[in-house]
């Protein structure tokens, strides 16, 4: 039965995949600590078993050593960046040994047997990154105005994501191939989340169109048959979040823009508004009218809330750009002796 040699081959080289994949947590604080220690062991609990799990303590040593001791089989280490998640991933990139890079938020859990699949789509070479679904854990009820088109707002996929190849990965759940990384350079820390009061952004979306650019037959994609979970606490499902996440990501892709001087910089953008955010507040609407759905009238109000501030957050971004001179962060390289700087 050549079908069954065929499917035999298939696993054990996803097995050897998964012996060759780093798992890259950061975390930054205690307050996400039951969190963290169910993130590590969403991936200690994978078959197969993970070459390493890495956990990045963003300039918290008391934190970084509660890890050490809780789990001795991870490997804990300090932020040697810039303070934040990109310069946190970058130092996880650093340390790792592996040919595929599995980025894990602090409070995302990987569903179990869900890394095969997820590495599975890497037998195509052409492939350097893949995401998850990512479905949100809610720690209290969900809001009855939160918009499910709007869960990108909280780290989750948004209602209507389509399956297949995407410009960005979503970052509470993706794998990166490592020797594209090796030649593009790290995660820009002039973007993403720090401690400031804005919960910025964009650092992934870089990432992916610098890739685009080095590999123009690369393929990013999405599988919404792969699942992770992202932890809602209740900071997150108030309005003034809602707004405050809303105008960071304005804030953010205005500065995208401007680094990457890309037309994809908005692209994902423009159909997101023209088909899923049109198809959303219409829907709503009709439902509001006919059917006297008084929920779909905060949803319609909030979609049209979040719109609103993200273009407002965005034109701010660009102007205030105007009167500045560009600038970047740092960007990590991490180029190997073994490495080819190709995609494969």
């Amino acid at each position: 039965m050549p079908w069954l040699g065929a499917r035999i081959k298939e696993r054990l080289k996803v097995s050897d995949q998964c012996g060759r994949t780093s798992a890259i947590i950061c975390s930054y604080t205690f307050r996400r600590w039951q969190d963290l220690c169910q993130a590590i062991r969403s991936l200690q609990v994978q078959t197969p078993a993970i070459g390493e799990i890495i956990v990045v303590v963003d300039h918290n040593k008391e934190l970084e050593a509660a890890v050490r001791e809780q789990f001795p089989s991870v490997i804990a280490l300090p932020n040697s960046g810039p303070p934040g998640l990109s310069g946190a991933r970058n130092s996880g990139i650093s340390a790792s040994q592996g040919d595929f890079l599995l980025f894990l938020d602090d409070d995302a859990r990987l569903a179990p047997g869900h890394l095969e699949p997820l590495l599975r789509h890497f037998s195509d070479e052409n492939v350097i990154g893949v995401t998850a679904h990512v479905r949100p854990i809610w720690t209290v009820e969900a809001p009855s105005w939160f918009p499910r088109e709007f869960l990108w707002v909280i780290g989750c996929t948004y209602d209507g994501q389509r399956s297949g190849p995407v410009r960005n990965l979503l970052g509470a759940c993706m794998v990166l191939r490592r020797s594209a990384v090796d030649k593009i350079g790290g995660f820009e820390t002039g973007l993403g989340r720090t401690t400031s009061l804005f919960p910025m952004g964009g650092e992934e979306t870089e990432i992916c169109i610098r890739a685009k650019r080095s590999f123009p037959s690369a393929v990013l994609l999405y599988d919404d048959g792969v699942h992770a979970d992202h932890v809602v606490h209740t900071e997150r499902v108030t309005l003034r979040y809602f707004t405050l996440r809303c105008f960071a990501e304005g804030l953010s892709k205005a500065h995208l823009v401007a680094m990457t001087d890309a037309p994809q910089g908005l692209s994902t953008e423009r159909q997101y508004v023209q088909r899923v955010l049109a198809k959303g507040l219409s829907g709503r609407l009709r439902n509001l009218v006919l059917r006297r759905d008084w929920p779909a009238a905060g949803q319609a109000g909030a979609i049209v809330v979040g719109l609103a501030v993200t273009g407002v957050g965005y034109g701010l971004g660009r102007a205030a750009r105007l009167f500045r001179p560009r600038h970047r962060g740092d960007r990590a390289s991490f180029a190997r002796a073994s490495s080819s700087g190709t995609p494969p």
